[in-house]
C-alpha cells in the first residue's frame, strides 16, 4: 500500500489518486480516505471543496466516520 508504505515506499501522492481512483467508482472507504487527504493535504496541496464533497458522498452510502465527521464539524 503506498500510504502505509507497505511492501513499498510509502508515496502519498501516489496514495491519493488510487485512492481518487477508487472513490470516483463508488468506495465509500477511499472516498473517506480521499476526503481526509484532500482536508489535509498532501505536499500542501489541500481542497476544501473536494474534502466536503467526497464525505458527503461517503456519508450517503453509511460510512460511519464521515457520517460522524459531518455531523460533529456540522459539514452538512
Amino acid at each position: 500500500m503506498c500510504r502505509k508504505g507497505l511492501g513499498e515506499d510509502e508515496d502519498p501522492v501516489e496514495a491519493k489518486k488510487y485512492f481518487k481512483k477508487a472513490a470516483d467508482q463508488g468506495h465509500a472507504e477511499s472516498q473517506y480516505n480521499y476526503a481526509s487527504m484532500c482536508f489535509v493535504g498532501v505536499e500542501g496541496e489541500r481542497s476544501f471543496p473536494d474534502f466536503q464533497k467526497y464525505l458527503k458522498k461517503a456519508a450517503k452510502q453509511g460510512h460511519t466516520q464521515s457520517l460522524k465527521l459531518l455531523v460533529s464539524r456540522r459539514f452538512i
